[in-house]
């Protein structure tokens, strides 16, 4: 999506860093809506855990029905925030408005469009349907739209077959790095045992639940930061949803205020994967991108506050299906 959205925008006159900071945190809403295969991940992990409450010891067995239920509201009031952030920014920036179209012209252009919008279609529609996994999907969805691109829009030649095989085939590499160096990064950290150590050090400081909930957060950031998000994942859920759920958070409520916590980790130097891609994408250096994600990183770090102490933000639509 960086590759279409980012030149577009600057094209259109907004500034680069601008236009890398929009695209790569709206992209966190991508963990927390589903389908996310994050989230299954997390269900599974949950589902080894026994946690002791009062004095009454529980496995937990974590549906991912409600686990994809409780990240539709987050997921959606994440984005109005980030939505109101940009907004302040643009009309600060003086950023240049895209004039308003009719009726027939925005339906002249969703009818243009219409093969290349299948693309995400097949991908969303695939995936929940049970038809293909997210992998499959991303493959299937290349082939449409190399087929759409060539055969209906005639934008793909054989002549500039080589230009386009050879920027994704740019953009995989940094990809690839990037995943191999985490993973490795990774495996060091879970043979030193430095996620369970540092973890169990922070929460002995204190029995107040909201100080809790506050460092278990300041744990996820900080891992978020030097780490890929599916091995924390399977890493931190067995030692931290134990301590949560000891505090009164329910495990559902957990598992999407995990997402968002790593989620954010992707746009974190030195190891946000998200980030790296971003910038490659827009060709600015990350040294350049830190100081202009300032006001998405506060305006992200409010709205996982409010998810984290206003549990009902991810329960109440699992709850209300649930009756």
């Amino acid at each position: 999506i960086g590759s279409i959205l980012i030149p577009i925008m600057k094209k259109a006159g907004y500034d680069n860093d601008y236009s890398v900071a929009v695209t790569i945190t709206s992209s966190v809403q991508g963990v927390i809506i589903p389908p996310s295969h994050n989230v299954i991940i997390y269900s599974l992990a949950a589902g080894w855990v026994a946690v002791t409450i009062d004095g009454v010891t529980k496995q937990f067995s974590l549906s991912i029905g409600k686990l994809f239920l409780a990240g539709v509201i987050p997921g959606i009031f994440f984005g109005i925030m980030l939505m109101i952030i940009s907004y302040y920014l643009a009309v600060k920036r003086n950023y240049p408005k895209e004039p308003p179209i009719s009726f027939r012209e925005g339906v002249r252009k969703v009818v243009d469009g219409f093969f290349g919008l299948m693309t995400a279609v097949i991908i969303i529609g695939g995936v929940v349907s049970g038809v293909f996994t997210a992998t499959e999907s991303a493959a299937i969805a290349v082939a449409y739209a190399f087929l759409v691109t060539w055969l209906i829009y005639h934008e793909i030649t054989w002549k500039n077959l080589y230009a386009v095989l050879y920027e994704s085939l740019k953009t995989l590499a940094i990809v690839a790095a990037l995943i191999t160096t985490s993973s490795a990064y990774g495996y060091m950290m879970t043979r030193l045992d430095i996620p369970r150590i540092v973890t169990e050090s922070l929460i002995h400081l204190t029995d107040n639940r909201y100080l809790i909930f506050l460092i278990v957060n300041v744990i996820l950031l900080f891992l978020g930061m030097i780490m890929d998000m599916a091995p924390l994942i399977l890493i931190t859920t067995p030692i931290l949803l134990p301590v949560v759920a000891n505090f009164g958070m329910e495990p559902h409520h957990f598992g999407i205020v995990m997402m968002i916590n790593l989620g954010m980790g992707l746009l974190t130097p030195p190891v946000g994967s998200t980030l790296f891609v971003g910038c490659a994408i827009g060709r600015i250096r990350i040294e350049d991108m830190v100081k202009p994600l300032i006001p998405f990183y506060v305006t992200m770090f409010i709205t996982l506050m409010l998810i984290t102490y206003i549990p009902q933000i991810s329960l109440w639509l699992p709850g209300l299906v649930g009756k």
